[in-house]
This record gives structure tokens, sequence and C-alpha cells, in this order.
């Protein structure tokens, strides 16, 4: 019997409690296996992934990509997290697989099954080997859980768990030491240099221990030897940052403090203040480079053919924009660390007894590092999260949240195929917010409210339909009262902004392809769909042109435009409707676009019915 050898990712799933549901409640059990599949089945086919075999409640896949490994294993957990009600662990191992007589085997399945019972419900452990090739992916955070003795594993393994937006938070963590871990002719060469090199140092290096630092110093009185001392300091910085788990300062940012006497805190302050700076001038540098990109594409060949603007030359402004891209990327996941450290300690002052009473300091101080965040209400840290990090996910519900940045625009009908009720334009201004990037789903409704009024119940993640205006308050009042936030619907106002990607001309929420963007009645098939399955529009946000209706806050006023409030309007006083806005799955494409509005009496429930929730900015 042949067999076949291959280095390959495998990731190894499992659900959490899977076991003891089957003893209570067989049915239940196996619906839930059936969900999971249906999720993994399209995110294994996205990411060129293939399940091997099923366990159980487990499962066994293979790819030919560590990255493709981890992004389909964030997928998965996002996808469960938002529209089903149970968990699972994953582990994730790159190494040699054998297949053979129609299994698989080999060192790669071994460590990911014994890595996966190390993740936390919901969470994902990989291997060091997968870390090495996801550590540079932007948006890919990791926490080191250190050296595992792992079962039929010969060496230990040193696992990471992957953390940010959505992933459970490790409760079990090493203590925070650093490890450098050097080749044995490299650990000869450190003592070399801790010995014979630091008599030297002694007399060479000056390095200050307290609460003041100090950089390297020349104090041999040579002048000539400086040089000799900013070579052996870029050097260590060189080295030192090729470590995993230390975070370096680079000299750009150093050298500025070469032989004074500075405070740490001052320098890790000025040091992301630069960092900030550095991220709006990137920012800056890759929108004019895509610019100057496209206009050097269209040049080529033609006879306004510049000497900047030849093949290579394009080629060249892609390999840099690139690069920019990159140290971006870099600076940007830096930042998130440190932020989400910095809430972190707040959230432990503030969790204390004992700190209570230190809130508003621990908050200056959170804010003074995060200055983008200076108007927020003390203690506002899930508005914190979605200004900075752009989205937010609501772990009671699975609600996720994406940040839409306040601004004016012009409201109304700027296409000129609107009614009546559309004009006139006007301009209007609204503060910043969280708007929900998919519509309410069953599997959501289900959680806060204990029910399902749905009448295509086809799945938890389908959008809820057949609730009231006063259905939506009922919910918003339990998911409020669960979570101690305040939820609410969007205002019309917020919502066409929202769904016009900011406030920009739109006539669907994404551009004009109505088929890319929306279900309706020329594609729906008679049927509302799963949340999320057209394209979003520019801020990411789904189906705000098309699937179900979307109940707004405001009261009806087919007059309301003439009389509109400038600055974050709440609609007319009082009223007989409430505001409707979206299209549905059974409207035509007329009723999908972005400035259509409409109201219904807010007892009503409709099968093409439904809602999505903002999370106020202030």
């Amino acid at each position: 019997m042949t067999e076949d050898r291959q280095l390959s990712a495998i990731m190894f799933t499992d659900i959490v409690g899977y076991t003891s549901l089957m003893g209570k409640d067989e049915a239940k059990a196996l619906q839930v296996l059936e969900q999971m599949r249906q999720i993994m089945k399209p995110l294994l086919a996205r990411f060129k992934g293939e399940m091997f075999k099923e366990m159980g409640d487990g499962t066994l896949s293979r790819f030919h990509s560590a990255v493709d490994a981890v992004e389909c294993a964030i997928g998965i957990q996002r996808e469960i997290l938002t529209k089903a009600d149970f968990h699972i662990r994953i582990g994730i191992h790159v190494g040699d697989v054998v297949f053979k007589g129609g299994d698989i085997f080999g060192d790669g399945v071994n460590v990911a099954s014994r890595i996966e019972p190390l993740a936390e419900p919901g969470g994902i452990c990989i291997s060091r080997s997968v870390y090495e090739n996801i550590r540079n992916q932007p948006g890919v955070q990791t926490v080191c859980l250190g050296e595992k003795e792992l079962k039929n594993v010969v060496s230990p393994v040193k696992v990471y768990a992957l953390t940010g937006e959505g992933m459970p938070a490790p409760k079990k963590l090493p203590k925070k030491t650093v490890q450098l871990y050097l080749r044995p002719s490299l650990k000869i060469a450190l003592v070399f240099l801790m010995v014979g090199g630091g008599i030297f140092a002694m007399w060479y290096l000056f390095i200050q221990h307290s609460s003041e630092e100090k950089t390297s110093n020349n104090l041999s009185g040579d002048p000539e030897q400086t040089r000799l001392a900013d070579g052996l300091k870029e050097n260590n910085i060189r080295r030192l940052s090729e470590t995993p788990e230390m975070a370096v300062v680079t000299n750009n940012y150093s050298s500025p403090y070469q032989g004074k006497s500075v405070q740490v805190q001052h320098v890790s302050e000025e040091t992301r203040k630069k960092e900030t700076e550095e991220i709006s001038q990137l920012e800056k540098a890759l929108i004019a480079m895509d610019a100057k990109i496209a206009v050097m594409k269209k040049n080529s060949g033609t006879t306004n053919l510049g000497e900047d603007d030849g093949l290579l030359a394009v080629l060249t402004m892609i390999e840099e924009k690139k690069k920019q891209q990159q140290r971006l990327d870099e600076l940007r996941r830096k930042r998130q660390q440190a932020t989400e450290e910095d809430i972190a300690v707040y959230e432990q002052i503030i969790s204390s007894s004992s700190g209570k009473d230190l809130k508003e300091v621990a908050w200056k101080k959170l804010v003074a590092n995060n200055p983008e965040a200076a108007d927020l209400a003390i203690g506002n840290v899930d508005v914190l999260k979605m200004l900075l990090f752009q989205k937010l996910v609501e772990p009671t519900s699975g609600l996720e949240f994406v940040w839409v940045k306040g601004g004016c625009f012009q409201m109304g009908d700027r296409f000129g195929e609107g009614d009546d009720n559309e004009k006139p334009v006007h301009e209007v201004c609204v503060d910043s917010f969280g708007m929900g990037r998919y519509e309410v789903t069953q599997g959501q409704w289900q959680k806060i409210m204990g029910n399902n009024p749905s009448k295509f119940t086809k799945g938890n993640n389908y959008p809820v339909e057949q609730v009231s205006w006063v259905d939506t308050q009922d919910f918003i009042r339990k998911l409020n009262s669960h979570t101690g936030k305040s939820f609410r619907l969007p205002t019309e106002a917020e919502w066409e902004y929202a769904a016009c990607s900011g406030g920009k001309k739109e006539m669907y929420a994404g551009g004009s392809d109505i088929d890319r963007l929306a279900w309706y009645d020329g594609n729906s098939g008679d049927s509302p769909h799963p949340v999320g399955t057209k394209e979003p529009n520019g801020l990411g946000l789904y189906d705000m042109s098309g699937n179900v209706w979307e109940w707004c806050s405001d009261w009806y006023d087919k007059n309301y435009y003439q009389h509109s409030l400038r600055n974050n309007p709440q609609g007319p006083s009082s009223g007989s409707f409430r505001v409707i806005r979206d299209g549905c799955w059974n409207g035509t494409s007329r009723l999908a676009r972005c400035t259509n509005r409409d109201g219904f009496r807010s007892g009503y429930r409709l099968d093409n019915l439904g809602f999505r929730v903002v999370l106020p900015g202030k």
C-alpha cells in the first residue's frame, strides 16, 4: 500500500459540551452538529481547505497554507458567534502528514489534535510553526501561552492563542518573561558576550536601572568610539527585534534620547505619538500612491507616456506601496495591542473595589494615549473599541457593530427618481455612532427573547421578520438589561447616512449594481436570504438595500423634509406611523434605493419586515 507524505496545515475542531448535550437532548445535539457543518462548508471552500474526516463532533481539515487555515478558523468562530448558540475549540499546526489507505497520520495531525483542547470555548490555539507563518499578517493578534508538554509528542510545543475582536481572552497565561530561543552556537556566543563582552561594556557603556532610563553612552572620552557604540546599539536593536516575544523601539524613535536622562513613561508616550503621526502620514501617502499608480497604468502604452510612467516604473511604485502598506499594518497592529493593554488595565482598575474612585483619572489616562476618543463619555469602552478598531462584537447576543464616523450629507433623492416624500434634498449632519453590520438574525433574537416569531425559519443566520416596531423595543430593552448598554433603533437620518456609505451619492447601498448588493423580487426566489450573502457597502454594512424592511426610531411624516432639522434630526414629535427603510425580498428594485422611505403602523408584523440596531457614539 503506497503512502504520500506532505507538509500541510492541519485544523482540528471540537464542539464544547457536545457529549453532555447528546446525553440530555439527542435531537438538539444532532441539530448543532449539522449547523456546524453548514457553517464550515462554505468557509473551507473559500480558503481552499478540505475536511478530511469527521470523528463524532470533531473534524480534521487540511490546508496547503497556514494563513488560509487561520483565516478559515477565524471565519468559523465569527460565524458561530453571530449565528449559533454553541461554541467550538480549534487547534492548528503545520507539520508532516502521511496519507495512506484513505486515512491521514503524522506529526501535523497529532500536534493539532493536542493543541485544540488548550483553546478557550470559541477560541483558536496555534503552534509556533503556524505562528511563524502568520505573525506578519494584518489583523491577526496572538498571545503566547508558553511551551506545553503534549501527549505522545516528544518535545514541548510552544502554543499561541489568537486574540482580538471576537476572540475569548485566555484565562491562564504564563508569567510574563522574556525568553530567547537560540541555536546552541548562538547560546555559546551569548555567554561569551555576557562574560567577556560584559567587562568591556562596564568600561564603555552605562545603563542606569531606576525610574529613569539612559541610552547607551560612550564614556571612554574618545569621540571616535561613539561610532562603535552606535553600531553596537543598532546591532542589538536589530537582533532583539527578531525575537517574537519582545517589543523593541526602533533606532529612529530612540535616537533623540541619546545621551539624555529621561523618564521611561515619557519615552513611551512620545513614541506612541510619533507612531500615530506616522500612521496618519502613511495613510495619506498610500492614497496618493494609489492615484499615481492609476494614472501610470492609464498612460502606459499610450502617447501620454511620461518618463516616470513606464511599466518598470509602475512595478517599482507598486512594490514601494506594498512596503508602505506592510509598515502601516505593523504600526496598526502595535497600536491595537497597546490600546487593548491600556483598556485591560482600565477595566482592572474600575472593577476593583479600591479602584472605583480612580475611574475618572484612569479614563483620562486611557484617552490621553488615544486622542481620537477625547470627546467620549467616561467609561465608554465599547465606543472606544469601535472608534479605534472599526468594529465591536457584543458577546451576549453576537451582534457585530461597525463604526460610522459622523458628518454632513445631502439627504433625499439626488438622482431625480424618487417620490415627493424624498424631497427636497437638504443638508443633514449626524454624530458618530455604531451601526449593526447585519440585520438582527433569528438566532440573535432567540438568544435575547427566547422565541422566534419569523415565518421563514430556515436557519439562525436568516433575518428575523414578523416583528413590529413595538417588538423591537422589547428586544432592545432586554438586550440593554443583559448588557448594561444603550442600544436603540437608528434614526432615519443615521440610517440613510450609513446606507450611502457615509453620505455618498449612491443609488443602492454600495453602488448602482443592485444584483451585486441586494435581495429583491428580481433575484430572491420569493424568500429572504441569510444576512451578509450579498456584497457590503463602503462601510462594510450588509443588506442595507433589500432582504427585509428595517424599522427606524422616527415617526413618519411624508412632508418632514420640508422642515427637518439640520443637526441629528429625530423626526416628528408624534404621528401614526413609524419610518421603515431598505426595501425587501419581495419588493421592486426601486424600493431598495438608499433614499426610499415609507411608514407602517408600529404594531404591524410582516414576513418582510425586520430591523438592525445602533450603539450611540456618546
